[in-house]
Parts: structure tokens; sequence; C-alpha cells
């Protein structure tokens, strides 16, 4: 992993001094390719540009595959994301976007699947501090509508994976970038054990950009949104 982390900050550096793409994201893979091959990055990067049909290339560090796409319009390629160990680069200039779902009592990982589904997204997470700025400011524009009265609060994808009040992405990444990393209980003990057997909890961000600690299910109790993250073409 550590190598290819490396290859990775490698990338950022050598794509910007060469000028070749517009747009260069890590995690992201092109999920409906039109080739596919396998090679190094540099003659994965090269056979792209100098096709002209291709769009975008996507290269995988652990099996060394080399996949692209010559779909005539950008809209028109799809995106797979998290994906670890690839990156993509783009003929285009691509942006993460954040938006939040329709609110919800159930605040598992699959409802959250489902809900930025609906918004044509993923649960935002690996957040970097470009992302957690973005999600903070999103919240302290949001309308309240039934959230709670004295803040706003939105769902993320972290999760308290062993009850000891650190959170954690779903591919096991630590969370950092925000002033607090360690989440507050909300309310009363009573109520944290009421709602939730097993003590589960989902970890929701705040608009001063705190993460704070509810109880996966808890109906009646709390109505929240989602934080979910896509890619728009600017």
């Amino acid at each position: 992993m550590w190598k290819n982390a490396i290859s990775m900050l490698l990338l950022l550096s050598s794509a910007a001094a060469m000028g070749l793409f517009q747009s260069m994201l890590t995690d992201v893979a092109i999920s409906n390719p039109t080739a596919s091959t396998t090679s190094t990055i540099c003659e994965c990067k090269m056979r792209c540009f100098v096709q002209v049909s291709c769009k975008a290339t996507t290269y995988n560090f652990s099996t060394s595959k080399c996949t692209s796409s010559s779909l005539p319009h950008p809209s028109d390629v799809k995106l797979t994301f998290p994906q670890p160990d690839v990156v993509t680069f783009f003929k285009y200039k691509i942006e993460p976007y954040l938006l939040l779902s329709q609110s919800t009592y159930d605040f598992t990982l699959e409802s959250q699947k489902s809900l930025c589904s609906r918004e044509g997204g993923v649960p935002a997470s690996n957040m970097s501090p470009s992302l957690y700025k973005m999600a903070v400011a999103l919240l302290q524009t949001a309308a309240g509508g039934e959230w709670l009265s004295d803040r706003n609060y939105a769902l993320t994808s972290a999760q308290d994976v062993y009850k000891n009040k650190t959170l954690y992405w779903p591919n096991g990444q630590l969370v950092t970038g925000g002033p607090v990393t360690t989440p507050t209980l909300l309310h009363n003990t009573q109520e944290y054990y009421y709602c939730q057997p097993g003590n589960e909890v989902a970890a929701a961000l705040d608009q001063y950009g705190n993460f704070n600690f509810f109880p996966i299910k808890c109906f009646y109790y709390y109505y929240l949104p989602v934080i979910c993250l896509k890619y728009v073409i600017v």
C-alpha cells in the first residue's frame, strides 16, 4: 500500500508538469470502459493522450490494467468510487461535488448508500481537507427543515468501528481534517442505550465542523440527511 501511495503522489506532480490531462482523480475508476489492456502507468497515459477519441483512462496499480473510454460525450463516462489503488485521468475538467440527500430516520450505511444513489452519488468518505471544508460550508448554508433545532447536522459514512469513540471511514482510514475528530454523545445516556441495541452509532457532521454520535436507528428522535459525493464536469 505504501508503494501505491508513493506512486500516486508522484503522479500528482508528473501529470501537472506534463499538462497532458485536465483532471486526475485517485480512488475513482471508469465503470464502462470501451478498451482494456495491461501496461505501465506511463504507457496507459500516453496511449490515451495520443488517441483523439480517448476521453479518459484508468490505471489500476494492483493489476497493471489500463482501461479507457472513447465515448463521445463526457457525461456518458460512468465512474465507480471509492475504488482503491486506481487513478483516472480526464481530458476535461471534472471536480467533486457535495450535496445533501433526503432526510431519513435510518442512519445505517446501507440506507445512506440508497439515498445517495438516488442523487447519482455515494456517501462522502475519505474526506480531504478541501472536501471537509466544502461539507461544513454546505451545512452552514443549508435550510434547516426537520433537522435538530440547535444546529444543522448531516450523516457521514464514518463509523465507530472499535466502539472507542474514534471514527474510521469504510476503507479503514482514520477520520481526520476536522477540528474535532472525537465525537460527543448527544442528549442523555438513557436515550443512547434505548434507541439502538448493541450501542451502534452513526457519525454526523455539524455546521461547526464537529463530528457527533447518533444512534443508528432511533425513530421519532432524529431525522437527518446524508452528505453525498458525486463528480461533475465543469
